[in-house]
């Protein structure tokens, strides 16, 4: 889930798909933000202390757009819309079938004062954790579409499922997922049904009677505990610490950064808690500022301002009824920028995949707008 030699199969993949119809791409305006922020992450090698990490975590971000723009070139219909959406859920089953099996052999993670997290085929809980609340919106997402004729037997599957899922996102123990999964639910009862509202009031209490649940909340309250013994900090307090450790080498070059990747490695200066073997930024947005300046983090924030706007647009336009569907993409968008604040989300290649594919997915959905049963390109819209 790291950066590594896997990035390079999309990037190819992709490459030979746009060369098909680059014209495309160039009115795209997902795609110029990309371009934008991904050549300000390009020059912004040049300078970095790190290089070759620099440009591995490039190239990280290079499959990211990739991901997102190859839907605009393989989905012609609606119809291939729902397929897609299919297949990241079929995708899912394996990963989560080793969840459950691995929960079933570690039954102690619930069980309060033992630490133990749950990660199955991931490389950290964390990873598991905010895969486990994509695939929540996806099943969420078919319960409420209007594309997908389900009888009642797949409904009650599809609702066993999701519960299975947010067990599973218990026992990771990721507090910023939970907060991401509660926040996609909140946000889609103010957009649409509002008895989510009333279910986002009542169902975290019912979670916190399980002690090792309120053992993981009450730990972040508290500005002393145990979670990083040798430290004697919770790991909200240590992350704030990081966070204003790095303010003072963030406004040296506040334009341009520090280089790509640089974070890691300069962090040995400034945070003198780690001054052994550096500490992760956590937070994706003091990371991209602090390696690519001002200019980087904007960037940044406006591919997700141009999406957000889209999904926003089909909620609005209630185009062939999806209304619901974008109420649901835009809140799983906002709950991604919402973990993005806590975590070091630009390194987990496959998880982004994952994301990324399902909203460009839901992009092209939006020009693929079903009016009488015929497609049709809305040749006025931002994408």
């Amino acid at each position: 889930d790291q950066v590594g030699s896997g990035h390079i199969t999309p990037d190819f993949f992709a490459f030979f798909i746009f060369l098909r119809d680059p014209r495309r791409l160039i009115k795209n305006k997902f795609f110029q933000k990309w371009c934008i922020f991904l050549f300000i992450c390009f020059i912004a090698i040049f300078y970095s202390p790190v290089s070759r990490s620099a440009l591995k975590i490039f190239f990280n971000l290079v499959t990211y757009m990739c991901i997102a723009l190859i839907p605009f070139f393989i989905i012609k219909n609606i119809n291939e819309k729902k397929f897609w959406i299919k297949i990241i859920i079929f995708s899912s089953l394996l990963p989560i079938v080793i969840a459950n099996v691995s929960l079933l052999r570690n039954p102690k993670i619930f069980i309060p004062g033992f630490e133990a997290r749950l990660q199955g085929t991931f490389s950290h809980p964390n990873i598991l954790a905010f895969y486990l609340v994509l695939i929540v919106t996806l099943t969420f997402y078919i319960l409420k579409s209007k594309q997908f004729s389900l009888s009642k037997a797949r409904v009650n599957i599809l609702r066993i499922y999701i519960i299975n899922l947010f067990i599973l996102l218990l026992a990771t123990k990721t507090r910023s997922a939970w907060i991401s999964c509660w926040t996609l639910f909140f946000l889609y009862g103010l957009l649409r049904e509002k008895k989510y509202l009333f279910y986002t009031i009542i169902v975290p209490p019912v979670f916190l009677l399980n002690y090792a649940i309120w053992e993981r909340v009450k730990e972040i309250l508290s500005p002393q505990t145990h979670s990083i013994p040798e430290l004697g900090l919770s790991s909200l307090a240590w992350r704030l610490r990081l966070w204003k450790s790095s303010l003072s080498m963030v406004q040296q070059k506040l334009i341009f950064g520090h280089g790509l990747a640089s974070f890691l490695p300069l962090s040995k200066i400034f945070f003198l808690l780690e001054r052994q073997r550096g500490a992760p930024a956590h937070n994706t947005y003091l990371e991209l500022l602090f390696e690519t300046g001002v200019l980087g983090v904007v960037s940044y924030i406006l591919i997700y301002i141009s999406a957000l706007k889209e999904f926003y647009r089909g909620i609005k336009d209630k185009i062939a009824g999806f209304s619901a569907e974008y109420a649901i993409v835009f809140s799983c968008t906002i709950s991604y920028l919402i973990i993005s604040f806590a975590d070091n989300m630009l390194y987990y290649l496959a998880f982004n995949w994952y994301f990324w594919f399902f909203i460009g997915i839901m992009l092209r959905g939006l020009q693929l707008g079903a009016i009488d049963g015929k497609e049709v390109i809305d040749n006025n819209s931002v994408l």
